[in-house]
């Protein structure tokens, strides 16, 4: 846009009315905001010619504010149209580079001063861009020399933490042998089980026994039919499990069998420690509707006594 931005100073005869009285005309195009005329005494000429073109035209709008020159509505509105948009800096700016380039088509000197001033901007500006590329290379290497040293400074208080568990590890496998195998006292774990270079072994030896223990003490769960005994288990499930196949084997293959348990809204493996019927509904081939009746299957939890309470036959 500098390019199409145009100011000039003419001295010439623009009055009809007086001829012959010369004055100076200061025209003004802006390209996307319009045109302006100041119309100024013969003097300013002089004054005005050589000037860069912001200064021309502060100049002439200040002449019209102090004379209070009036003019028709058009005019005004134009000049004041430029006026706003000069006042914007990037617009003064712009102005004055189209002045420079307007003053370096018309002198050659001044043209090659123009050339060169604007090769060392481009020069200047590379410098600037190479140093500023530098010191962001600069600042990245020393943040990376930071976290550098922040990180072996990590590094260092997470060995020291690891040397701290591992001595704590070490003592703990210490005491845990001394227990299994006590100095002076008979071994508690079987000599086939390993305690010397890895104690797992013995902690899997032990979880088993004490597994094995809890298994054999404390509840059984009798499987029963009209009172006859035929089984007892450690679970609930398999006691269940006896009586509904012995309950199946009455029937064939043709034969709608459901069953339900009593308490059944209760897992098999808690069940509830009261007795367990079994219900059934069975309908014959060949009939719509069957019957449902009590089975008299049963399962009953019992308490199994550790060891002999002779108080409790009393």
């Amino acid at each position: 846009m500098s390019d199409s931005i145009t100011v000039r100073v003419m001295l010439g005869s623009y009055d009809i009315v007086h001829p012959a009285e010369r004055q100076t005309q200061v025209y003004v195009q802006i390209p996307e905001v319009g045109r302006a005329v100041w119309l100024l005494d013969e003097e300013m000429y002089h004054v005005l010619k050589d000037r860069p073109w912001p200064s021309v035209v502060d100049s002439a709008e200040e002449c019209y504010v102090r004379r209070g020159t009036v003019s028709d509505p058009v005019s005004a509105a134009s000049r004041a149209a430029v006026m706003a948009w000069l006042r914007d800096d990037v617009n003064h700016d712009e102005m004055y580079v189209a002045w420079e380039q307007d003053q370096a088509r018309q002198h050659p000197v001044a043209r090659r001063l123009l050339a060169e001033n604007e090769r060392l901007r481009g020069q200047v500006a590379g410098e600037e861009l190479a140093y500023e590329r530098l010191r962001v290379a600069l600042e990245s290497a020393k943040r990376g020399r930071r976290e550098a040293r922040a990180r072996i400074a990590e590094l260092g208080t997470q060995d020291e933490r690891r040397r701290a568990r591992l001595a704590a590890a070490e003592s703990d496998l210490l005491a845990v042998r001394g227990l299994l195998s006590p100095a002076g006292g008979a071994r508690r774990v079987p000599a086939e089980v390993e305690i010397h270079e890895r104690v797992a072994p013995a902690v899997e030896w032990l979880l088993n026994r004490v597994a094995a223990l809890e298994a054999a003490r404390g509840r059984v769960y009798r499987a029963s039919h009209d009172s006859i005994v035929m089984g007892l288990y450690t679970t609930a499930a398999e006691a269940r499990k006896h009586c509904v196949t012995e309950m199946l084997r009455e029937y064939d293959e043709s034969t709608k069998v459901s069953l339900w348990w009593s308490e059944d809204e209760d897992t098999v493996d808690k069940p509830e420690d009261g007795e367990q019927e079994l219900f059934a509904h069975v309908t014959p081939r060949g009939f719509d509707r069957g019957r449902t009746w009590r089975t008299g299957y049963v399962v009953t939890p019992l308490e199994v006594a550790s060891e002999y309470d002779e108080g409790a036959d009393e």
